[in-house]
């Protein structure tokens, strides 16, 4: 909620009040998060992607079936292309990072995480935590590594990763509050440890498309041309996050809160975003329409 787009979406959907259907971007995002939480902590790092794919898609369906969300006619009628495209994305993930998380300790994926600053309570889920064992990731051995999967059109850059709230209170979460390893049997850990916060931009997985210039994993300009696999450094972003900026994290993020608190909700309306948002019936506007009715 804290860097959503619209934090009044989000509140809406606390509160219920959203349409729930399946967008191509929902499903997608979902369902590759679940493919490879299935190869980390099913160490199926030898299985066929379509293969993965495929038993996870059905789980997916069964779970958008008891929230009784609904796929949208595009999800229906592009099916076959969206798990064509997300195998494809997983084969690349598997092939660039198997055998260095093969040596790695896992600790989980989809783990719930939960800090109180204060009076204020949070609570979350890290997409993947994992102990660097070797430093093959992240560069330093022993270090903890949060990691973010991300599918999103635009890259994140250096300036945007440095000031994200939403890794930012990951950051804190695992220094200063409870993850949850295993939530089976509801067991807690506090690390108190500094980890390093990666974002993980899936679509850079794919080859360049074009012949294209840009810096190598050395940081020297190279020329790449067509079909080429990009450089490690547009895959992982870390965002560098320094010890000793704890409290200017912990501070932005109560600062957020409290703006939200007071029902100010530091989102932009956008044409095409509110007509597509699935909580726009009930959001706040300024005509005759009444909340809970969608107007043409």
């Amino acid at each position: 909620m804290l860097t959503d787009a619209c934090p009044r979406r989000v509140q809406l959907r606390i509160e219920g009040k959203s349409v729930l259907h399946a967008p191509t971007a929902l499903y997608r995002g979902v369902l590759v998060g679940e493919v490879l939480r299935e190869y980390h902590e099913g160490q199926a790092w030898g299985v066929t992607p379509s293969v993965v794919v495929d038993t996870v898609a059905a789980r997916v369906r069964n779970h958008f079936d008891s929230e009784g969300r609904v796929m949208t006619d595009s999800v229906d009628a592009n099916i076959a292309e969206i798990h064509a495209e997300v195998s494809s994305i997983v084969a690349l993930y598997v092939a660039r990072f198997a055998d260095r998380f093969k040596n790695a300790e896992l600790i989980g994926c989809e783990l719930p995480c939960r800090m109180q600053i204060g009076k204020v309570k949070f609570a979350s889920h890290l997409d993947l935590l994992f102990r660097d064992t070797h430093g093959s990731i992240c560069g330093e051995a022993g270090r903890l590594v949060v990691w973010d999967w991300k599918w999103r059109q635009d890259a994140p850059t250096r300036a945007y990763l440095s000031r994200n709230l939403q890794l930012a209170l990951y950051w804190l979460m695992v220094q200063r509050g409870s993850i949850c390893v295993s939530p089976a049997f509801d067991m807690w850990n506090k690390y108190e440890e500094n980890p390093v916060v990666m974002w993980c931009h899936l679509p850079a997985l794919k080859p360049f498309s074009r012949a294209t210039t840009v810096k190598d994993d050395d940081g020297l300009e190279r020329e790449y041309v067509k079909g080429d696999f990009r450089p490690e450094r547009n895959i992982i972003r870390d965002c560098g996050f320094r010890n000793g900026m704890q409290h200017f994290a912990q501070d932005e993020i109560l600062k957020r809160v409290e703006l939200m608190r007071r029902g100010l909700d530091i989102a932009i309306p956008d044409p095409t975003g509110c007509m597509l948002c699935e909580c726009e019936p009930w959001c706040r506007r300024f005509d005759t329409a009444e909340t809970g009715l969608r107007t043409p």
